[in-house]
């Protein structure tokens, strides 16, 4: 199983950030219903690992917080850019939210992360995109912003590779409260 836990965006949310899509030779756009903001990527685990990380997520506790997306950037180097994504207000919730699941990750003895957290929810995947017309269209749309949302929960996921490109199924779900409450792990 490939994993990672994430925020799910709200459907009003992802409306939001399709409307931005189009414009941008080599783009690959990502299907509204898998936006999603990644808060730890865990690569592949077996079951076993993935029993012990649920385990581990059941015992975080976090008070729920408001999001908002802003602005666009992109992932990659001038030569090769790779990813469009949309950025996120400054949130010292969500950051203690994304350590807390950190070491719940570490203690479920799993690979360490090297990469610094960088709130995003990823729009589009680039194929021989030039940096001229990915910074074009990152100049046009610099002032997007969304409604608020309000974050109850974060979840684990599995990664499947498809042919339209990569799905996401829940597992779990952690309510953003007590931990006790977590819902179980699904076969």
């Amino acid at each position: 199983m490939r994993l990672f836990v994430g925020i799910s965006i709200p459907r009003e949310v992802g409306e939001r950030l399709w409307s931005l899509t189009g414009g941008v030779p080599g783009a690959h756009w990502m299907e509204p219903e898998t936006y999603h903001l990644t808060l730890r990527f865990i690569g592949d685990a077996g079951r076993p690992q993935a029993e012990e990380l649920h385990n581990t997520l059941a015992n975080v506790a976090h008070p729920g917080f408001d999001l908002a997306l802003a602005g666009i950037d992109y992932f990659g180097t001038a030569s090769r850019p790779r990813v469009l994504w949309a950025g996120v207000d400054p949130s010292l919730l969500l950051h203690q939210l994304a350590r807390k699941i950190d070491r719940a990750v570490r203690q479920a003895e799993l690979p360490r992360e090297d990469r610094a957290f960088t709130p995003h929810v990823t729009i589009a995947r680039l194929r021989d995109t030039s940096l001229v017309e990915v910074m074009t269209f990152v100049q046009q749309k610099a002032l997007f912003r969304a409604a608020p949302f309000a974050v109850t929960r974060f979840s684990l996921f599995e990664s499947r590779q498809g042919n339209g490109g990569p799905a996401y199924f829940p597992l779990a779900d952690y309510p953003l409260t007590v931990s006790e409450n977590a819902s179980p792990l699904l076969p």
